[in-house]
């Protein structure tokens, strides 16, 4: 259904990829000389500009920013008011909307817009103010609808029908106005419920598509025919859905007057309006605003950088969604751009972007750029452009690894000349100032699926003797025919030397024990960090081999990348005396093996072992079962408590013999005065038998035991 009688405005078809520049002029111009007082925190107020209007500024697919227009709370009551007030030239009679006053009727919450109760006597700038809140519609678009549709703001008297038909909803070109919307205040509701209707409802609304080229009148008039607008935005396409004609030039070029008779004037004067009272529409305090400084095409794809920045979040980088052919990339605008650093105060400098997008060579490719908003804007488009991508001529390939070992540099890689395909490409390859040329003629089973004709020997790869340390790579496939040369880049890597390669450790510590030879340490090869190191240890003429896969905190501290079980250690029975211990490092990858250290160690002779001296003093009834105490001394630990097992008929307890019993000391050289054991056990009536003993390695005591009676 069409809902306006007045027309629409556009501009002539313009030059591929005019878009972009025009967006990018305009971004640049607004950004530059507003975007400080923008993150400063201020809003942009609805002050008339001081410059009029200029009809090269407008743009046919971008009239009205979505933020702009969707902008429920952009004015209040009060502020409406004053706005009416300010423009009013018709005094103060009933018929001027200024003073206008209704009784309006509820309305009941819909898809589109909430419910609103009725009140009498109110006032057109309460009407604006609350339609506005409940259809989510700006009250600035809606007092500009007024003013294009019926010039009910300005006019000095307006008649009936321009109240009945107040913002002209429902009154197409071609037939009267339907009487069921007529009066004021279901104008501007019907109205404002329309546009979210557009948004919402695409499958009623669907001859017109947001972010796509669509075919718009120029005017109501046979024969004037028609223009190709790409709609970037719903409000964009929500306009020409109520007024569907675009502007031509020469309506354009008389921004203030009328052009010729193909011209049509709505959608002009929407936007010359808005432009007048509120400046630019397309202009958002909070959503990205961005320039693509340049665009062109490749062999690879298509090229263009520029600069994107959300004013909300200043500080961080805003996501570019660019689409070619259909298909979505994302990018990131955090690259460095010093103009932002005075441009935009304390947003820093990482807001450029660049790059080339993926697009088939050959081809003529649609790129559109969107900036994604962040917070409290919208997304906001960088335009979109068409793209005649040159044939691929130049070499293509990938250099698919590059890594450097004790023998030198490693690579390899695939490259074709598409228009050489039966010939091998000759790669250059500067390693500091040394040239070397390899020929990429090796089997490559991919190249016949990567350019067409090509058969299966494109790959190359091979090794070039380096001298260890740090070296600078640059490998490049050279062009045959017409083209360039394939650079593949620079690359710094670093040949290791054997001893680099080859196993790190330590030995921490080595000595002898009454077991034999106690040794510790950790080890690791730098190119097998993830396997366990073999440790060789000589004592003597006997070898024995041990895994360095023991827990050792320190070792990643010491080998970069290694993790931390790399320690070992362990006892090796020896007899008593001197003894030669070395150490050896088992190489697992490149590298050599490691003679890591040999020390001299002194095994003592094993002193026997001694049994402790024990003895149960005495055991009797007692309130508990059976109380009993004794002594028992481990003579060969004289400053340890010995264990006592008690045992009373069948049941066994364990006890510590460290109570205090200063008798002890004279029963053995160095005994302390805290050997004593003493304690109750549960015991049922009837006569028991009480033993007590010590456990020891060099054997357990004999039993000592008593017979008590328990009543």
């Amino acid at each position: 259904m069409s809902h306006s009688r007045v027309e629409t405005y556009g501009v002539p078809d313009v030059p591929k990829g005019s878009l972009v520049r025009r967006q990018r002029h305009r971004l640049a111009t607004a950004f530059f000389a507003i975007l400080a007082v923008v993150i400063s925190g201020l809003v942009f107020a609805g002050a008339e500009p001081a410059a009029a209007a200029d009809g090269s500024k407008f743009d046919p697919g971008y009239i009205v920013s979505d933020e702009n227009f969707y902008d429920g709370s952009a004015m209040d009551a009060a502020a409406v008011q004053q706005f009416l007030d300010s423009k009013n030239r018709c005094g103060s009679g009933s018929n001027c909307l200024a003073p206008y006053r209704q009784t309006t009727p509820s309305m009941p919450k819909d898809s589109y817009c909430a419910a609103m109760e009725g009140r009498p006597g109110e006032s057109a700038a309460s009407i604006i103010a609350r339609v506005g809140a409940a259809c989510n519609m700006s009250q600035k678009a809606i007092l500009v609808l007024l003013e294009k549709e019926q010039s009910l703001v300005t006019s000095r008297s307006p008649s009936d029908w321009n109240w009945r038909a107040a913002t002209g909803f429902s009154c197409p070109d071609n037939r009267p106005c339907d009487p069921a919307f007529a009066g004021f205040f279901y104008q501007v509701y019907y109205a404002a419920r329309s546009f979210q209707a557009y948004k919402y409802n695409r499958a009623a609304f669907s001859w017109y598509k947001v972010n796509a080229w669509n075919n718009i009148l120029w005017s109501e008039k046979a024969g004037c025919g028609t223009s190709r607008v790409f709609i970037r935005n719903l409000a964009t396409l929500g306009l020409y859905f109520y007024t569907p004609y675009r502007p031509n030039a020469a309506a354009l070029e008389n921004l203030y007057g009328t052009g010729d008779s193909c011209s049509s004037y709505g959608n002009r004067n929407f936007w010359r309006l808005w432009t007048d009272w509120f400046g630019d529409p397309t202009v958002n305090s909070h959503s990205p605003i961005g320039v693509i400084k340049d665009m062109w095409a490749t062999e690879d794809g298509i090229a263009f950088w520029g600069w994107a920045l959300d004013p909300d979040v200043p500080t961080e980088p805003v996501q570019l969604r660019i689409s070619v052919g259909g298909v979505v990339t994302f990018w990131s605008a955090d690259a460095p751009y010093e103009q932002m650093a005075t441009a935009a105060p304390g947003a820093g400098i990482h807001h450029g972007f660049g790059g080339t997008v993926a697009a088939p060579p050959g081809t003529q490719q649609e790129i559109c750029v969107t900036m994604v908003n962040q917070a409290g804007g919208l997304d906001a488009s960088l335009g979109c452009r068409t793209i005649d991508l040159p044939p691929r001529v130049s070499p293509r390939g990938e250099l698919k690894e590059l890594w450097a070992s004790v023998d030198g540099v490693h690579m390899w890689g695939w490259t074709i000349d598409p228009d050489a395909v039966p010939n091998a490409v000759d790669l250059h390859i500067q390693v500091d100032s040394t040239w070397h040329v390899m020929r990429a003629d090796a089997p490559y089973s991919l190249g016949p699926s990567l350019v067409e004709g090509a058969g299966p020997d494109h790959g190359f790869g091979g090794t070039l003797a380096v001298s260890p340390g740090v070296h600078r790579v640059c490998v490049t496939a050279i062009n045959q025919n017409e083209g360039n040369n394939l650079p593949f880049g620079c690359r710094d890597v670093t040949v290791p030397s054997i001893a680099d390669v080859s196993p790190k450790g330590e030995v921490k510590d080595v000595w002898g024990t009454a077991e034999g030879v106690s040794l510790w340490g950790w080890a690791a090869d730098p190119d097998a960090l993830d396997e366990s190191v073999q440790v060789i240890v000589q004592v003597g003429s006997n070898w024995y081999a041990w895994q360095a896969n023991q827990p050792n905190a320190t070792v990643s501290a010491k080998v970069p990348g290694a993790g931390a079980n790399h320690g070992w250690g362990g006892t090796i029975p020896v007899p008593p005396g001197e003894h030669w211990v070395c150490v050896y490092y088992t190489n697992i990858n490149q590298g050599v093996d490691v003679n890591e250290d040999c020390r001299r160690v002194s095994v003592p002779v094993a002193v026997p072992q001694q049994q402790p001296l024990t003895k149960l003093m005495g055991a009797w009834q007692s309130a508990e079962g059976i109380t009993l105490w004794g002594y028992a001394i481990d003579r060969d630990a004289l400053n340890e408590s010995a264990q006592v097992i008690v045992q009373v008929g069948s049941n066994w307890y364990a006890w510590t013999a460290d109570a205090e019993y200063e008798p002890g000391r004279a029963l053995y050289p160095g005994a302390g005065g805290n050997h004593g054991f003493v304690g109750s056990v549960p015991a049922p009536p009837g006569v028991h038998w009480v033993c007590a003993y010590s456990t020891n390695v060099a054997g357990d005591t004999s039993p000592d035991c008593v017979q008590v009676s328990v009543r």
